[in-house]
């Protein structure tokens, strides 16, 4: 890895003119300087329009305080060493994540809702109970493993005509196993388990993918580094932690295998390696994606249970004038 010494804040920053187009809406300098890596690969362009022009809902339920609870939980568990790792550094890290994530929402501008407040001794149980299976699974994957960084900020550069587009965004965690390869992962808390069709055309862990190969992980304080080399990217379903709940039956290396319920899954259900297949077409899909937004285009992609979660739907003329939809 080589080192580069260069600052820079947390956004995606398109570039160039603005062409206003007929039925698109201009999308503002300021709005393209804000937007994040995370909204260009949304499933819903209009929502992160929405969203960059304040009309989000501030409030935010359990399931998504759960998530930013478990991802401090385990980006100050790693920065712990592994053989370190014990009931007692969950203790310790439960009760430091909580007072982080709250101030995280306080920053961002939002509220806890109250039902995810009257929930919270339930929710401190399960992050508490998260750890210390992750530590069971996930330990024994990392001893001798080299921690690099922990939610490291990454600058990935991507002509788009003739015009440079930077995308900024953040790792969960990079490593280097013992015989060297390098490693990156993403932990998921949502409870559907992506296929693998899916995670090789995730825009996002292509992103991570093209950080790694010709970007800049900054893996401390004002110090950026060029790795050059292709990792090893992983989604991790947090969720598979728990065991089967019911019979269940997979093919593993061609051959049936049945789990009854109780049984942990299997670690490849749980460490979800991504095998990329196409890398050319993901970049290709990203680049369409950069075009769009420079040309004010934010497309509405409209899927009921997604819409009835989205933050953005009490301003979604899709939502509110839809007969099926119910506004909360």
């Amino acid at each position: 890895a080589s080192q580069v010494r260069r600052e820079g804040n947390d956004g995606f920053d398109l570039g160039g003119g603005v062409k206003q187009e007929r039925q698109t809406i201009t999308a503002p300098d300021a709005l393209l300087a804000a937007l994040h890596t995370s909204d260009i690969t949304d499933d819903c362009l209009y929502r992160v329009r929405l969203r960059h022009e304040g009309k989000a809902d501030p409030e935010i339920g359990t399931a998504l305080f759960r998530g930013d609870f478990a991802h401090e939980a385990l980006g100050l568990l790693h920065k712990m060493p592994v053989s370190s790792w014990c009931p007692a550094a969950v203790q310790k890290v439960c009760r430091e994540s909580i007072g982080l994530t709250d101030k995280k929402v306080e920053s961002e501008g939002r509220v806890v809702s109250k039902a995810a407040r009257d929930g919270a001794a339930a929710m401190y149980g399960e992050i508490e109970h998260l750890l210390k299976s992750y530590i069971a699974r996930i330990g024994p994957e990392l001893k001798g493993c080299k921690i690099i960084a922990v939610e490291a900020p990454i600058e990935v550069t991507i002509d788009v005509d003739d015009e440079p587009a930077y995308f900024r965004s953040h790792l969960d965690l990079i490593f280097r196993d013992e015989r060297g390869t390098l490693h990156v992962w993403d932990w998921k808390s949502g409870t559907d388990a992506p296929s693998f069709d899916f995670l090789a055309r995730n825009h996002q862990l292509a992103l991570y993918w093209l950080a790694a190969v010709q970007g800049e992980i900054r893996t401390g304080p004002g110090e950026w580094l060029r790795f050059n080399e292709a990792p090893t990217v992983a989604w991790i379903h947090l969720n598979h932690l728990k065991p089967f709940g019911r019979k269940t039956k997979l093919i593993e290396d061609g051959v049936e295998v049945e789990y009854v319920k109780g049984d942990t899954r299997p670690i490849n259900k749980i460490v979800r390696q991504v095998e990329y297949r196409n890398i050319d077409l993901i970049i290709d899909a990203l680049i369409e994606r950069v075009r769009m937004v420079r040309h004010g285009f934010f497309p509405k992609n409209p899927e009921q249970v997604r819409c009835c979660l989205c933050e953005c739907r009490h301003s979604c003329a899709s939502f509110v004038d839809h007969p099926d939809m119910e506004r909360g």
